[in-house]
């Protein structure tokens, strides 16, 4: 878990993080993050709320956290008010793949634009959708969870979920290493197939071609979908982004209208891991001035 303190110009200070894999329970859950925040209160009194991206889907109007394998929460679980009650502040929740493509639309690769899409690669595949400066979270609040999108029909990887042949058991950190273990012959950094493929080894070159086709089989759907201005690529596999920027392209042109292609930006992320936390700070500011 991460946090800093925000103003409204986005500017961090007093940055921390700890580990959560230690909670069992969602009561040592409650007191994990009271105890964090409370870490950062210390060095600023004048604090007018609290902003938290969350892993999986939640309900933000209701402050609802639903089933979530990063967190012991196994049943709907209204996180906002029991962290309201402790802290005694205003409490804002949203899915952290939200929170990201907020920050970014706010401060990032996305400022200015009406749609924009962000898709994080790390252990899961995150993602927000933002339209008139909005994040997009459907009627349920639930939405968009654009890493479970069918990809592969015939696939017999399963996802963190449990679904087979989406887009995250195709191409999440972990499934890229076991792609590269098969290929390559042993587990590698992905760091280092990076730096082989820039080197010009031929099958780690193919390896970032693989994944680039199965995110343009995705992207390619969302062009028809949604229309945006500008697709953004972040998280941990985003800096070998170049490496198949052609092939997600090529992909998506066989399945959206040549030009939606050509209007849309496809480009890296800007904020890097601070995405989310200047997007989960956006709400606060957001919320607090309605």
């Amino acid at each position: 878990m991460k946090g800093s303190l925000v103003d409204e110009k986005g500017n961090q200070s007093h940055a921390a993080s700890i580990g959560s894999f230690h909670w069992k329970t969602s009561a040592a859950m409650i007191k994990g993050m009271v105890d964090f925040v409370k870490t950062l209160r210390v060095q600023e009194k004048n604090i007018v709320g609290v902003g938290l991206g969350i892993p999986g889907p939640c309900d933000s109007k209701n402050g609802i956290v639903h089933v979530t394998p990063n967190l012991p929460i196994k049943r709907p679980f209204p996180l906002r008010d029991h962290l309201k009650k402790e802290l005694r502040m205003p409490v804002f929740i949203q899915n952290d793949g939200n929170c990201a493509a907020f920050g970014e639309a706010t401060w990032g690769a996305a400022k200015g634009a009406r749609v924009a899409i962000l898709l994080t690669l790390g252990t899961g595949i995150g993602s927000g959708v933002i339209i008139d400066g909005k994040i997009f979270d459907g009627a349920f609040g639930q939405a968009p969870e654009l890493g479970h999108l069918p990809i592969d029909s015939r696939s017999k990887q399963m996802c963190g979920a449990g679904h087979h042949g989406c887009l995250e058991s195709c191409i999440s950190k972990e499934y890229i290493k076991k792609m590269v273990e098969r290929r390559l012959g042993k587990r590698l950094p992905l760091l280092e197939v990076e730096n082989m493929a820039r080197a010009g080894n031929k099958k780690a070159l193919a390896l970032w071609q693989d994944v680039g086709e199965y995110l343009g089989l995705a992207i390619g759907s969302l062009l028809n979908i949604f229309n945006p201005e500008v697709v953004i690529i972040g998280g941990g596999i985003s800096p070998a982004f170049d490496l198949f920027e052609e092939a997600i392209k090529k992909e998506a042109a066989k399945l959206s209208f040549p030009s939606m292609l050509k209007q849309m930006r496809l480009v890296k992320a800007h904020l890097g891991n601070e995405a989310g936390k200047l997007g989960a700070a956006r709400l606060v500011f957001e919320n607090i001035k309605h």
